[in-house]
């Protein structure tokens, strides 16, 4: 049976500024679509999604709409006429644009999403990165549309909210949809396609991104050989042809040949495999080599903001060279605090609390983009923030994708992406030894992410970062702190973690449970009291099976590891008595 197509785009063309983003694009999107839409920075991801949404106007092309079919757009930000206005009057205005929707379903949608009564009354513009993204979509969805396009959904949101973000699109949105994202574990779970915007053209996959990156890979490879195999045609021919050449001057019965072969070769041509131009962007990072066994000691911290309100504590942490440390943990737990802490107590050489090495020279990435200055351009804040000479700095701006002729631009028109590949290069050309990232990957694409990972595996310093993307934390890691009831945790792993806010166990904000007490309530449910004994064995075996899990998580040292332990004794009890 075919799929009635929704969106239909042929020959779009569209440009940012004087440069063409994209031309010739065709592709259709239909009433089972589920398409992870996915480029570098400034391939024209986001315009793409606003041409589709009717917010925009392309420079040629056209794009067509099955009638009667609704298409709802949830931008990245807040948009401006909207700043002002109340969660709750926002959502009453959208669904007077569709008649066939009632008031009260403003206030389901709104409940759906986790919006509680006492905050219909904030500013759309005043709530944070993650609550507004969910208002954004509850507006999108409360006009029941047909489809729907996604810029970014999930940037701003923490662990959690991405965990329930991604469960609405797997087990509640039954209509179609277009997403923007370079989330990998996201893009791999509810997307069922992926189209690549690339090379000005479009790259059209029936696979999630994961497969869909192997079969671009193997597509760009494929198309490479078969290249080269077509110019050593060309070559062997003009050889022939320059041989015939000289036959010619003394016997004009060849010239039919010459000419055949000329003929030929211009075919040969113009019927080259296209053979994609992009090129790696370089973002990571590098280090200096240093021998020390800590660079930074923190006996005992009390992690407070504005000057008394606690957000937890923390004993014994230290970081050596090698370690790439992760600091785990719902927004308001005191991630982004912490970092700034360490960056001040660098700054002033040093605290009796936080102790760093001689050795240790800090970098810091910070996701807000509030240590580049606007007032300057490009070069002069590379020259300022590295004392690198000029040579290297130019270069450097190359080879991350910024041409010679935008050396002078002010950084104040840069793009988020942008800024953060020029942070990541002040780092880069100052080699620290100790990087300190906050929300490394918020701002840029894909391959960028992919870039910093290999960097970050090959650094010889340590690396402290917080990350909400599942897949980096897993590629980069290799120790794992978890912030959980005022007291930041050491833990082996971060999948129990991540199968806690599955779960719904693990609330934030004065929700938050310890984890021994999240792991009795949670085995105090299994027990039951009657019922069939086969069902309660399953039950009980479940139960033991996850508790062990989360058993091996914890640090050799955790004061939770004794009572969890006899939770499981008990459990086991149960099933053999």
């Amino acid at each position: 049976m075919s799929l009635k197509p929704i969106i239909t785009v042929a020959d779009l063309e569209a440009s940012g500024g004087s440069r063409i983003l994209f031309e010739g694009l065709s592709f259709t999107l239909t009433e089972s679509s589920r398409v992870g839409l996915v480029g570098t920075n400034g391939s024209g991801k986001s315009t793409l999604l606003k041409l589709l949404a009717k917010l925009a106007d392309p420079d040629s092309g056209k794009i067509t709409y099955q009638t009667g079919k609704r298409v709802e757009y949830v931008p990245q930000f807040v948009p401006p006429e909207l700043v002002r206005i109340p969660l709750l009057q926002g959502m009453l205005e959208k669904v007077a644009t569709a008649p066939q929707i009632e008031e009260w379903q403003a206030y389901a949608a709104l409940e759906k999403l986790g919006f509680s009564s006492d905050q219909y009354d904030i500013l759309l513009g005043e709530l944070s990165g993650g609550e507004a993204n969910r208002a954004l979509l509850a507006r999108a969805l409360v006009v029941n549309p047909d489809f729907l396009l996604l810029d970014e959904p999930t940037n701003h949101m923490d662990s959690e909210a991405i965990i329930a973000f991604e469960k609405i699109l797997q087990e509640d949105l039954k209509i179609p949809f277009c997403i923007v994202s370079h989330d990998r574990a996201m893009l791999d779970s509810v997307t069922d396609e992926t189209l690549f915007l690339r090379d000005r053209g479009a790259y059209h996959f029936r696979v999630p991104f994961s497969q869909a990156v192997d079969d671009l890979r193997s597509m760009d490879e494929a198309s490479k050989h078969k290249r080269m195999d077509q110019e050593k045609e060309i070559v062997r021919i003009e050889e022939s042809a320059n041989r015939l050449r000289g036959w010619v001057k003394t016997n004009s019965g060849r010239a039919a040949s010459l000419r055949n072969m000329v003929r030929r070769t211009e075919r040969l041509q113009e019927d080259l495999t296209f053979v994609s131009r992009e090129r790696p962007r370089e973002i990571g990072v590098e280090g200096n080599p240093v021998k020390a066994q800590f660079l930074l000691r923190i006996p005992e911290l009390d992690v407070t903001v504005g000057g008394d309100r606690h957000l937890f504590s923390l004993k014994n942490f230290f970081l050596s060279p090698g370690d790439r440390v992760v600091i785990l943990g719902h927004n308001g737990a005191g991630k982004t605090t912490f970092i700034k802490t360490l960056v001040e107590s660098f700054s002033a050489c040093g605290t009796p609390s936080i102790k760093f090495n001689p050795q240790a020279s800090l970098g810091y990435y910070d996701q807000e983009l509030k240590t580049i200055s606007n007032d300057s351009d490009m070069f002069h804040y590379l020259s300022k923030t590295t004392s690198s000479p000029t040579d290297t700095i130019r270069k450097a701006l190359i080879t991350a994708g910024f041409p010679y002729d935008r050396h002078s631009d002010q950084i104040a028109v840069l793009s988020g992406g942008e800024k953060a590949r020029l942070q990541f290069l002040s780092l880069k050309l100052r080699k620290p030894t100790l990087l300190v990232l906050d929300e490394p990957t918020n701002h840029i694409d894909v391959q960028g992410i992919e870039q910093l990972e290999k960097d970050i595996l090959g650094y010889t310093g340590a690396c402290l970062f917080v990350s909400h993307d599942r897949r980096f934390v897993d590629n980069v890691a290799n120790r794992f702190f978890l912030i959980l009831d005022g007291i930041l945790h050491e833990v082996a792993s971060v999948q129990p973690y991540y199968d806690l806010l599955r779960n719904g166990t693990i609330k934030g904000g004065h929700n938050a449970k310890p984890l021994h007490k999240v792991v009795s309530i949670a085995s105090s449910e299994t027990t039951i009291a009657s019922g069939d004994s086969e069902d309660r064995d399953i039950d009980t075996t479940s139960r033991i099976e996850q508790l062990e899990d989360i058993l091996k998580a914890l640090a050799p040292d955790s004061k939770d590891r004794e009572e969890l332990q006899s939770i499981i004794d008990e459990l086991y009890g149960q099933l053999w008595g």
